[in-house]
C-alpha cells in the first residue's frame, strides 16, 4: 500500500473527532445527529442508534477521554425499560410499514411487533455500554434460558435469508455473553441455565445450516452469493464475540469473498472485510488476493469520504435516510454517523491486515 493512502487514513484519523463534535446536540448531552443536517424534526425524542455509533468511533480512535463522560452512557441508558431493552420507541414506530412489508413478501413474521429491532438495538447499546466501562440498569430478559429455548429460538429464525437469521444468532450469543459481562452487578444477575453451555448449544444447533461453501443458510435456499457474504459477516462477528478461534471453512470463505468482490452485484465491501479479516487469522490462503482486494476497498471507501467535514456517508453521493426502515434524514449531500462508523472500522481491520504502522492506534469496536 501506497504512502498515500496511508497519509490518507491518518487524515482520516486525526480528522474524526472534530467531526463527532460537530454531530453533538447542542441541546442535549450525549445526544448526536445521525446525518450532519438533513435529520428531520420529530416531536418525539429519538437518537438513540446515533449515541451507539458515536460510542464505537470513539473507541475506535482509541480515545478513552472521552469515554469515560458518563454523558453518553446515561443518554444510552434513557432508553431502557424495566424488561432490560434498550430501545427508540420512535424508529419501532417509525419503522413499522417496512417491517410489515417485509413480513408479508417473505412470510417471516417474527419482527412483525418489532421484536427483532428491540432486539438489535439492545445489542448494540449493550456493546457501546460496555465500551463506555458502564452498566444497564436492568438485566435483558427476553434471551433464551434454556437449552431448549435456544433451540428453538435458533430454529425460529428464517435461514432462507442469511442477513437476517445470521443477524439474531449474534445477538443471542452476544446477550447470552452479557450474562458473564455484568454477571457481578447485582442490578444485572439472571436466573437460567449458565451462558456458556448455552453458547455452546447454540453453536452446536446452528451447524445443521452450514453450507459446503461456508455460508449458512437453509438447505435448498438460494440466496445470492452477496446475501451469503452478509450473512456470514453476521455469523463471523457471533465467533469473535463468542471467543472462538475460528469459523471452519476459512479457505471457502475467503473464496466466497473474493469470487464476489469481482463482481458489478458486489455486496458492501464492510462484509467482505470483516469475514476475510477473520478467516485470514486462522489461514494464510490467498494473501496476495485479499492484500490487492483491501487497497481497492480503501480506494472505493474514500469515494464516501467527505475531506471538508472529516465523515464519511453511508452512500457515494449523500447520507443514509433508512435506519432499521424508519425514515430519519433527507439524504442529502452530506457524511453521516452511520457510514462513518462503518468505514472507519473497516479502516481498521484493513490497517490491522496488512499491518500497517497506525493500526497500533486503532482499535475494534466491542460489537
Amino acid at each position: 500500500m501506497t504512502n498515500e493512502v496511508e497519509d490518507w487514513i491518518e487524515t482520516v484519523i486525526l480528522g474524526l473527532p472534530d467531526f463527532v463534535e460537530r454531530m453533538s446536540d447542542p441541546i442535549e448531552d450525549g445526544r448526536f445527529k445521525y446525518s450532519l443536517s438533513g435529520d428531520l424534526k420529530f416531536r418525539q425524542r429519538w437518537g438513540l442508534g446515533n449515541s451507539v455509533f458515536v460510542t464505537k468511533i470513539l473507541y475506535m480512535l482509541n480515545i478513552d477521554g472521552e469515554l469515560t463522560n458518563d454523558s453518553i452512557a446515561n443518554y444510552i441508558l434513557s432508553f431502557q425499560n424495566d424488561n432490560g431493552e434498550i430501545f427508540d420507541p420512535l424508529i419501532s414506530r417509525r419503522s413499522m410499514w417496512h417491517r410489515s412489508l417485509y413480513c408479508l413478501v417473505d412470510r417471516d413474521f417474527n419482527n412483525l411487533f418489532g421484536a427483532q429491532i428491540r432486539r438489535a438495538e439492545s445489542r448494540q447499546s449493550l456493546a457501546a455500554l460496555r465500551a463506555l466501562q458502564s452498566h444497564p440498569e436492568y438485566p435483558y430478559k427476553a434471551v433464551p434460558s434454556s437449552v431448549d429455548e435456544v433451540k428453538k429460538y435458533i430454529h425460529s429464525l428464517n435461514w432462507r435469508k442469511p442477513w437476517n437469521a445470521g443477524s439474531h444468532f449474534g445477538a443471542l450469543i452476544f446477550l447470552l455473553k452479557s450474562k458473564e459481562w455484568w454477571s457481578s452487578s447485582e442490578s444485572c444477575r439472571d436466573s437460567g441455565e449458565k451462558a456458556e453451555s448455552l453458547i455452546e448449544e447454540a453453536f452446536r444447533q446452528v451447524s445443521v445450516y452450514r453450507q459446503d461453501n461456508g455460508a449458512w443458510f437453509m438447505t435448498g435456499a438460494s440466496p445470492s452469493t452477496a446475501e451469503q457474504v452478509s450473512g456470514a459477516m453476521k455469523m463471523t462477528i457471533a465467533f469473535m464475540v463468542a471467543e472462538k478461534g475460528a469459523t471452519g471453512k476459512e479457505e471457502q470463505l475467503i473464496d466466497l469473498c473474493l469470487d464476489l468482490a469481482i463482481k458489478p452485484d458486489a455486496c458492501n465491501n464492510f462484509n467482505l472485510v470483516l469475514v476475510l479479516y477473520y478467516a485470514l487469522k486462522s489461514k494464510n490462503y490467498r494473501w496476495l488476493d485479499v492484500s490487492r482486494f483491501c487497497s481497492e476497498a480503501i480506494s472505493r471507501y474514500r469515494q464516501h469520504y467527505w475531506p471538508e467535514t472529516g465523515g464519511f456517508s453511508f452512500y457515494i453521493g449523500r447520507a443514509n435516510h433508512r435506519y432499521y426502515g424508519a425514515r430519519l434524514t433527507k439524504g442529502l449531500p452530506e457524511p453521516d454517523i452511520h457510514g462513518t462508523h462503518l468505514y472507519l472500522w473497516g479502516i481498521v481491520l484493513i490497517s490491522n491486515m496488512l499491518e500497517l504502522p497506525i493500526r497500533k492506534r486503532l482499535r475494534e469496536p466491542i460489537t
